[in-house]
C-alpha cells in the first residue's frame, strides 16, 4: 500500500511530442505518485520548451510547459522512464538507456 506521505517518484517521458507521449504527459502531470521531471525528445524537439512543441491547448501545469526537452544522450533527471517511442526505434534507444542505468 502506498502512503499519502510517500515521496513521489521522479519520472520522465521519452518521445514527448508524439500522440502517445502527449497522453503520458497528461496522465503523469497530475499523478499522485509520480513527479514528471524529465522530457526527452527527438533531434527535432531537443532544446525546445514543451510549449513550443505542443502549443497552448494542453491542460498541463505552466512549469511543465516551460521545461526544456532533453536529448536521450543528456543526463536525465528521472528514476523511471516511460517510453512512447515507435517500435523500430524503441528497442535500440531503450537498450542504450537501460545500459546507462535507467529503468
Amino acid at each position: 500500500m502506498i502512503s499519502l506521505s510517500m515521496k513521489r517518484v521522479n519520472v520522465g517521458v521519452i518521445g514527448v511530442s508524439g500522440l502517445l507521449g502527449r497522453h503520458f504527459l497528461q496522465e503523469l502531470a497530475h499523478h499522485p505518485w509520480f513527479e514528471l521531471t524529465a522530457l526527452v525528445g527527438s533531434e527535432q524537439t531537443q532544446g525546445k520548451r514543451l510549449r513550443e512543441v505542443l502549443g497552448q491547448d494542453y491542460d498541463l501545469p505552466p512549469s511543465l510547459l516551460d521545461k526544456k526537452i532533453l536529448s536521450s544522450e543528456d543526463e536525465i533527471p528521472a528514476t523511471l522512464l516511460f517510453s512512447a517511442v515507435k517500435g523500430e526505434l524503441a528497442g535500440p534507444l531503450e537498450t542504450r538507456l537501460a545500459a546507462r542505468g535507467y529503468k
